[in-house]
């Protein structure tokens, strides 16, 4: 029991210790002056959570804090949500022969499943008061962002029959 303890708290100090290192990363992407290009600072969101979900793992293993569920929640609906949500659109639209521009109805979805993940995430670290509620609204505002890009690429996603005959 003693050595899986041990094994726990270095595991779990590696994993806080890589956070400063993902955060600092990040920092020199200059994510600050993009608001204007919501292709890439979603993109840079999708990787801020990325650092979160290990800033949340390392504190609730190294100091026995329970968001661990945080950890889940900033992974999959903030990190792969957020750029799995992110790619769709541009290799939509590449596919489509369009420029790579993000329209407002973009921008909507983009914000969409940012603000579901935050709130799916605060909901599990224990920051609001019903859990429950916010991961329902969390899970409502990211469902609301996935029917808004089947809306808006419905033509590219769905193949047409083309032949000619």
């Amino acid at each position: 029991m003693r050595f899986e303890r041990k094994a726990l708290r270095s595991r779990s100090s590696a994993i806080a210790e890589s956070d400063p290192v993902l955060f600092a990363r990040q920092s020199g992407c200059r994510f600050q002056k993009t608001p204007d290009a919501p292709m890439l600072w979603v993109f840079h969101r999708g990787h801020v959570w990325l650092a979160s979900r290990f800033a949340f793992l390392g504190f609730s293993n190294t100091f026995g804090i329970g968001i661990g569920a945080a950890a889940l929640h900033a992974v999959s609906a903030g990190a792969m949500g957020t750029l799995i949500l992110e790619m769709m659109p541009r290799v939509a639209l590449g596919y489509y022969g369009g420029p790579i521009d993000a329209s407002r109805i973009t921008v909507v979805m983009f914000w969409c499943v940012v603000v579901g993940a935050l709130l799916r995430t605060l909901g599990a670290a224990g920051a609001v008061e019903d859990y429950l509620l916010s991961l329902l609204l969390g899970g409502l505002i990211c469902t609301a962002a996935w029917f808004l890009v089947t809306l808006s690429y419905w033509r590219v996603l769905v193949p047409r029959n083309n032949l000619a005959g």
